[in-house]
């Protein structure tokens, strides 16, 4: 307020100091950047003798040099960090609270909207706040700070508070598009109130709308530039309405109070030099160029005041006399006055005007301006359409060239033929069409807006799973339901939900209108029941056990055999076989679930500890123990395992063995198993022999602990079950003799008889008598061993075969020679003889001598 006692003339009073960004180290890049149309090529000057410094770098060598350093720093930022680093204005405030934070170690969290307050009766505990797609409720300790902005972009509260809004003109803000009010919201919801009793509801500023390169629209706050040198302020009639150097609230609050009845905003005109010198608005001084601000329409250039009145819709018409004292227009008809030097000239037709002036000294001189009435063009709005809230209609104007809409409320644009339409309620909107010649009318649309119906879902209700509940939707005519699944129909007003999980119904209810909202009803699915009968039990015959159900509020036992109750959550359980109890409960929030536990019953088998036993000795025996499910034998003594139901015994001595068995944990027994251990025998049945075929040998079986004896093989033996049999073999043979003792305790033992063969098993006599008396008549071959003789020969001492025989028996006088040749008998003399043999072991033999006759 520069016109009060005490005010600066420039500059602010207070503004925050530079600050360097790199102090936030890597989340300096969550600062928000400043607004791009205040900054150039990025960057933002802070004070008034900084901005003195970028208006004069043109003109002043220290001012250049200044400009410089500061971009120069400004470049190595951007080309080290992507970013300035040198924050000024609200960055630097941002940024020191930030650290301060950070210092704190208080987390910051960004795109994380506070959803709702937490409360507990007129107390408000916390909020809930929606981060990383799930909602998160935090708890405060001594309070909830709503530090959350006004509303620049909450367009109810705009309706409600700015008369410029209610007027139909347009309001801009350069705030985030997301400060939508939404702590105040918050605050009224806790009980707060907004006061709107307020002389500003706002601290204005003048804005201009910056057209963007990506087609999106910036605002431009000036701040600065409307009091420069050469700047003047005019409404949208032309007229100056405002000490420019005012501060921008005071500025604004003018302009509304000015304000045209068709929302038309205010114009800062200055010249050629003026804007190249000082810039304007979103405009940069010399030498930045301004052909694209001019391409855009955000600059309006004019050779004349009356051809830049026209570009800007201002009326032109305003006649302006100079270079006299006093003036005098003729005719007066249509004049606004005519005594004035700039009488507004609203003529019906075509006029020329003659103005005469008279100067000081009483001088008078004449000057003519005609004023060219053209015909006034029909604009042509379109027919009046009827939408619902909430939805658009498009507006089509024909008729002239130009055209402006007013109110802006609610319009996609305001200079175009056809705007689309979104107005909150019913809606006159004026179009105002100018042709070629500037020339205007202007015509009205009505925009009707039904209501949308009131469609309620109804209250958020909470079921067990498998269960349904109706739903309630009321306030329309129709209704559709999403989703679709588990719900008996979804064009119903009342469906039956029977939901798999916790879900979010929305209905879309549509009215007579066909207007249509849409509400919303959660069903929340209670967590599932956990009924828990508890563990298996294994009990002994007999017994009982007390079982321990939880997880409920309500229980049912059954079947109820042994059960001492079954409504009761911990009932003893005295079964006498094996059962499996079922439980189902009912949990506080009415939802049901069942389990089971499984009573195994342990009933006494008969048990056995098996017969005694008898071994040999160095034997074994299996024991053979049952009707257990774990056994234990003492001693341990020659067993294999003390802690199986048959275990191997192999005792040295007898043993007499004892055997718990236990069935479970409920039933033991023990028994006695005897294991006898008998005397082995021994037996040495000799040592090996030779002799010569035909011979006998007296075997013997030297023992201890004998009863009986079987020899084998029993082929040329006297007996084979005594202990000295006689065996007479006729090949090498190897008897085995077998011994056993009452007990049926064995052992064994063999002997080999080897036979050999040799002449002396052949007698030969080497003298004989044949004189018939009987005695030695004979000449044959004796012996023992033999299996025959194979041939028998006698020759004379000229070696003349006297006697030949084949095939004959030993031992067979009637089979040798009689002491003839040729049947005549032979006188004495000394014969040769040759035998060719077979021992009875298979062995040739030949024997060789000489035998004398003796007559």
């Amino acid at each position: 307020h520069p016109d009060q006692p005490g005010a600066s003339q420039g500059g602010r009073t207070l503004y925050a100091a530079p600050c360097d960004g790199r102090l936030l180290g890597a989340r300096v890049h969550d600062l928000r950047p400043p607004l791009q149309e205040m900054t150039l090529f990025g960057l933002v000057t802070v004070s008034g003798d900084e901005v003195r410094h970028f208006l004069n770098a043109t003109r002043s060598l220290r001012s250049a040099r200044y400009v410089a350093g500061v971009f120069l720093r400004h470049l190595r930022d951007v080309l080290r960090h992507g970013r300035g680093m040198r924050l000024t204005n609200g960055n630097a405030l941002a940024a020191r609270l930030a650290r301060s934070l950070f210092d704190l170690d208080i987390p910051l969290w960004l795109n994380a909207p506070v959803v709702s307050l937490t409360r507990q009766g007129a107390r408000t505990t916390g909020a809930v706040v929606h981060r990383e797609g799930r909602d998160i409720t935090l708890e405060a300790r001594r309070g909830v700070v709503l530090a959350c902005g006004g509303f620049p972009h909450d367009a109810a509260r705009q309706q409600q508070l700015f008369p410029h809004v209610r007027r139909g003109g347009a309001h801009h803000s350069p705030a985030p598009a997301g400060n939508t009010g939404d702590g105040l919201t918050l605050g009224e919801g806790a009980g707060g109130r907004v006061d709107a009793n307020l002389a500003h509801p706002a601290a204005w500023a003048v804005f201009s709308r910056v057209p963007r390169r990506n087609g999106s629209i910036g605002v431009y706050p000036h701040f600065i530039d409307r009091a420069k040198p050469g700047m003047i302020a005019i409404d949208s009639r032309g007229q100056r309405f405002v000490n420019e150097s005012a501060s921008y609230h005071d500025v604004i609050a003018a302009a509304l109070r000015s304000a045209a009845p068709d929302g038309r905003g205010l114009y800062l005109l200055c010249d050629h030099r003026a804007i190249r010198q000082y810039g304007l608005g979103f405009v940069k001084p010399f030498p930045m160029p301004m052909g694209r601000d001019l391409r855009t329409g955000y600059l309006r250039r004019g050779r004349t005041l009356a051809e830049l009145a026209t570009q800007i819709g201002v009326d032109p018409a305003q006649l302006q006399a100079t270079g006299a004292a006093t003036y005098t227009w003729s005719p007066a008809t249509g004049l606004s006055c005519s005594g004035c030097p700039n009488p507004i000239a609203n003529p019906a037709a075509t006029s020329t005007y003659t103005v005469t002036g008279t100067s000081l000294d009483g001088c008078i001189s004449t000057s003519q301006v005609t004023v060219t009435v053209n015909p006034i063009p029909t604009v042509v709005p379109g027919a009046n359409q009827t939408i619902c809230s909430g939805s658009s209609a498009q507006l089509n104007a024909s008729g002239t060239q130009n055209y402006s809409w007013t109110p802006a409320t609610g319009l996609s644009c305001t200079n175009c033929p056809n705007p689309t339409a979104s107005p909150v309620s019913t809606t006159v909107y004026t179009v105002t069409g100018t042709d070629a010649n500037g020339c205007s009318d202007t015509a009205q649309i009505t925009i009707t807006v039904n209501p949308l119906p009131g469609v309620n879902a109804g209250q958020d209700v909470a079921i067990c799973r498998l269960d349904e509940v109706q739903l309630l939707a009321s306030g329309a005519v129709s209704y559709s339901w999403t989703p679709a699944v588990s719900l008996s129909c979804n064009t119903c007003e009342n469906p039956m939900a029977s939901p798999a999980a916790t879900t979010i119904y929305q209905v879309t209810g549509t009215d007579a209108n066909g207007c249509s909202s849409t509400d919303a009803v959660t069903v929340t699915l209670f967590p599932d029941a956990q009924i828990n009968a508890g563990a298996d039990q294994i009990i002994c015959a007999g017994s009982s056990v007390q079982l321990n159900a939880s997880g409920a509020v309500n229980y049912i036992w059954s079947p109820v055999t042994g059960l001492s109750c079954t409504g009761c959550p911990d009932p003893f359980a005295s079964p006498s076989t094996d059962i499996t109890y079922f439980v189902s409960g009912t949990d506080i929030n009415g939802c049901n679930d069942s389990d089971f536990v499984k009573i195994t019953v342990i009933q006494k088998e008969p048990m056995s500890f098996g017969p005694d036993q008898a071994i040999c000795e160095g034997g074994s025996v299996q024991l053979n123990a049952s009707g257990g499910d774990s056994y234990q034998w003492v001693p341990a003594t020659g067993l294999n395992n003390t802690q199986i139901s048959g275990p191997v015994a192999t005792p040295t001595t007898t043993v007499e063995y004892t055997v718990i068995i236990k069935q479970g944990i409920c039933f033991a027994d023990s028994g006695k198993v005897r294991v006898e251990v008998y005397p082995l025998p021994t037996v040495h049945a000799g040592g090996d022999q030779t002799v010569l075929a035909g011979s006998s040998v007296n075997l013997f079986a030297m023992t201890t602990h004998t009863d009986n004896y079987l020899w084998s093989p029993v082929d040329d033996l006297s007996c084979s079950s005594c202990q000295s049999p006689v065996a007479t073999p006729k090949r090498t043979t190897t008897y085995t003799v077998n011994v056993s003792n009452n007990f049926g305790c064995e052992a064994k033992d063999d002997v080999t008889i080897f036979i050999k063969c040799d002449n002396s098993q052949v007698f030969m006599a080497n003298t004989f008598t044949p004189n018939s008396d009987g005695a030695n008549d004979r000449f044959f071959p004796q012996g023992k061993g033999l299996s025959n003789i194979q041939r028998f020969r006698v020759f004379n001492r000229w070696g003349e075969i006297v006697f030949d025989a084949s095939n004959i028996e030993v031992n067979n006088a009637t089979q040798g020679w009689d002491g003839t040749f040729k049947g005549e008998p032979l006188k004495p003399d000394v014969f040769v003889y040759i035998v060719d043999a077979t021992c009875e072991t298979g062995e040739p033999m030949q024997i060789k001598g000489d035998i004398s006759l003796i007559r």
